[in-house]
């Protein structure tokens, strides 16, 4: 509840703090493994290995919970509403104290998925410019083998395995790694810091002044849009079907970000794109980028319209009925 009242992702203090907690929880992640491999860690922490646990329990809680808050600002359903479910499965493990999140395996794969989400969440931010792919896994790279290279420094009272000591490490960072970026193939993790913030239907959209009119909106949030379905406006020759959208993204990013207009065919059971509209937006407000674009030719049926980076990696999405 705290992280969603007060976290802001074009704030670059909260993202100073998110990589304090990283770096806490790496900590507490070479500490445990130092201990269990009988390598030296502090005298009075020796036998004190709850404090390990409950470090990491704590900033791995406290990153899960960022990450997952972060897809939440995208108040409409899509496919990151899987990504969120994944993140709080995570979290919920991490709260009761699963012990397969303890193992080396388990966490080597978390420095790495982790790794890679900050990175690509942080660096927009600090540079005005969204990231790609490459650069999450150079930062989950780097979390690797700095973690791997605190392990590894000083004398161990037990024999050392390559294997296990440092190719099943490397081997489960790549892991997660990997599952992430199945996931963004897949379309189910959005384009971090980017998320649709508000998704609105309306008869049309004009700037009055300094301040955005809608004409006869409908509004509906994602929890009643899971039970009722999305909202529905009735269209006849001459009208116009508009959809306001407003993307939340730090400050000082410079980009093309493009609406995607798409019907559903029944025919051919599949989603057919109409148009594909770009539209250039820069960040800074903690409500989001706005814009709309709008339609006169429609079918009666099925819609979404689909925002999306130039990459093709959705942001959100919304639904309506004509």
């Amino acid at each position: 509840v705290w992280d969603y009242l007060t976290l802001r992702i074009d704030r670059t203090l909260d993202h100073v703090l998110l990589l304090a907690y990283f770096a806490g929880l790496m900590a507490a992640f070479a500490f445990q493994m130092r201990a269990e491999r009988g390598r030296w860690v502090p005298a009075f922490l020796v036998d004190r290995a709850w404090v390990f646990d409950l470090g990491s329990s704590f900033f791995l809680g406290a990153l899960l919970s960022a990450l997952g808050i972060t897809v939440l600002r995208a108040t409409h359903p899509g496919p990151a509403a899987l990504f969120v479910g994944l993140l709080l499965g995570l979290a919920l493990a991490n709260e009761v104290g699963v012990t397969a999140l303890h193992g080396s395996v388990a966490r080597f794969a978390m420095v790495g998925f982790l790794g890679f989400q900050l990175t690509s969440l942080v660096m927009p931010v600090l540079f005005g410019a969204l990231v790609g792919t490459g650069i999450g896994m150079v930062g989950a790279a780097f979390a690797t083998i700095a973690l791997l290279v605190f392990i590894e420094v000083g004398k161990t009272k037990r024999p050392k395995s390559l294997a296990r000591d440092r190719v099943l490490p490397l081997a489960s960072s790549a892991g997660g790694v990997a599952f992430l970026l199945a996931l963004i193939v897949l379309g189910i993790v959005p384009p971090l810091p980017l998320v649709l913030r508000e998704g609105v239907v309306a008869r049309d959209v004009q700037r009055v002044g300094g301040e955005i009119e809608l004409i006869e909106p409908h509004r509906r949030s994602a929890f009643m849009q899971v039970l009722w379905g999305p909202p529905s406006i009735t269209w006849e020759p001459g009208q116009s079907v508009a959809v306001y959208t407003a993307v939340y993204a730090p400050a000082d990013v410079d980009l093309v970000l493009y609406a995607c207009w798409e019907h559903w065919d029944p025919e051919r059971e599949l989603w057919a794109q109409t148009d594909r509209i770009a539209q250039s937006m820069e960040g800074g407000r903690s409500s989001g980028w706005r814009s709309w674009t709008r339609k006169r030719h429609v079918q009666p049926g099925s819609w979404r319209v689909r925002i999306e980076t130039p990459g093709g990696r959705e942001a959100g999405r919304t639904r309506l009925e004509v």
